[in-house]
């Protein structure tokens, strides 16, 4: 379960600050603390930035299954929830068993631009109306 004292992170700024490598330390820390993708919902723009960040999470936990990037498993680190005393070698682990399951399962990652988010929102809310 989500603490909801941090239920929503916004992260806004100008290109090139990091915008994107913030928010996917902040989902993989979310996935650390063992929380399922599927639950967590990635909200971008523009659907090349939906792209790009889909591909940097699945880059990223591969690159921390192999013991790599260890700046970045600090950086997310600062975004677990829960879990924060465990070993590097068992987020290791963590990490592969998400991208693994992740990656098998790509269709059910969440991260979207806003516009389809509200066409997806709408249309389950026509669904619902139409009871």
């Amino acid at each position: 379960m989500i603490d909801i004292r941090r239920p929503i992170m916004l992260c806004k700024a100008s290109a090139g600050t990091g915008k994107t490598y913030t928010l996917a330390a902040y989902f993989i820390g979310l996935l650390l603390s063992g929380e399922d993708y599927r639950s967590i919902l990635a909200i971008t723009f523009t659907n090349k930035a939906t792209a790009e960040m889909s591909e940097r999470i699945l880059t990223y936990l591969y690159a921390l299954s192999l013991g790599e990037e260890s700046d970045f498993l600090n950086r997310a680190r600062m975004f677990m929830i829960r879990d924060q005393h465990l070993s590097d070698e068992q987020l290791r682990e963590r990490a592969g068993k998400c991208f693994r399951t992740m990656l098998a399962d790509f269709d059910n990652l969440h991260v979207m631009t806003i516009d389809s988010f509200l066409q997806t929102l709408l249309s389950g809310l026509a669904g619902v109306l139409r009871m």
